[in-house]
């Protein structure tokens, strides 16, 4: 009787140590998912930086870009938010650039836009989105094509 309680329990033991390394080799893949292999998450050599430092937009289908730029500041302020549009994400500019465009804002105010500095840029008046997004839709001809662009960036 002692000799087959000693048998089972070692039938056991044997049965739970002989699991671990599979438990072990199991925790170590998953850790390594979770780690990955050194990389961000990001895409790899997503290019250069807006020319601007602003946040781009894919514009027409995803192939062409609005680079949206905001300053901080005080009312009265000049030029809040630029707009830079972009043929490729090579950045080449339009040819002719915009001249002119709207930018409305809630449900009925219609800013309009000037050029200035190779973009288009809000008119001095009071600061449109202080602690906020840049919300609205952009309407802006671009080579020759009426282009309407829902915003909202961070």
């Amino acid at each position: 009787m002692l000799n087959s309680h000693t048998t089972s329990s070692t039938r056991s033991r044997t049965r739970i140590v002989s699991k671990i390394p599979v438990f072990w080799c199991f925790g170590v893949v998953i850790l390594g998912i979770a780690i990955g292999c050194g990389s961000d998450g990001r895409i790899g050599n997503a290019g250069p930086p807006p020319p601007h430092g602003g946040s781009l937009l894919p514009i027409l289908k995803g192939k062409s870009f609005v680079e949206i730029v905001k300053k901080d500041g005080k009312s009265p302020m000049s030029s809040e938010v630029a707009f830079y549009f972009y043929k490729n994400a090579a950045y080449a500019p339009y040819t002719p650039e915009p001249d002119s465009g709207t930018l409305t804002v809630g449900k009925n105010k219609k800013i309009t836009l000037k050029a200035d500095g190779g973009g288009l840029v809000t008119p001095e008046g009071p600061v449109l989105f202080a602690n906020r997004d840049v919300e609205g839709v952009l309407m802006v001809e671009l080579g020759g094509e009426d282009a309407k662009i829902e915003l909202g960036v961070r």
